[in-house]
């Protein structure tokens, strides 16, 4: 009987020692690639699918990136990878905290909040700190809305 309980009780204390960090971003959550823009102003639209913008959502991180092979040109950096947190609710997305992300460009640069907004238009964002409508989000397409541009996205 000793045995039992002691076994209970150590099973117990495992269990309450693990804290699964988990995400309530919902369909949020994921890889995201960047497929049109829409230009609100000009009503035209770009199939930015050849760019290979990607947004990577996890917790309350959202990290943009491309893979587009003009990222470097003549020894200078066109498209900084960039990180932020996020908030999603009521049908909004805020993005603060807008930070370059240097890791694996060299080892003296620490990573440096963004405070250009040209240097982060290229992933369809106005402003550093920007906030999106969010039109759509499922398990497979997102559309976003800012003061600009409509983003549409495909999960992978």
């Amino acid at each position: 009987m000793k045995k039992i309980i002691l076994m209970a009780c150590l099973a117990v204390a495992l269990f309450t020692a693990c804290d699964l960090e988990s995400s309530d971003n919902g369909d949020f959550d994921g890889f995201w690639q960047l497929t049109q823009v829409d230009t609100l102003a000009t009503g035209r639209s770009g199939d930015m699918r050849s760019e290979h913008i990607f947004w990577s959502v996890q917790g309350t991180l959202l990290k943009m990136t491309t893979n587009n092979n003009d990222w470097l040109q003549d020894g200078k950096v066109n498209y900084l990878p960039v990180v932020c947190h996020f908030r999603l609710e009521q049908k909004q997305l805020h993005l603060t905290d807008v930070m370059a992300d240097l890791r694996g460009m060299s080892e003296e640069n620490p990573d440096s909040i963004i405070t250009d907004p040209a240097t982060v238009a290229f992933y369809g964002l106005t402003q550093v700190n920007e906030t999106f409508d969010v039109l759509h989000l499922s398990g497979d397409q997102m559309t976003l809305r800012n003061a600009a541009y409509i983003l549409r996205f495909r999960k992978y």
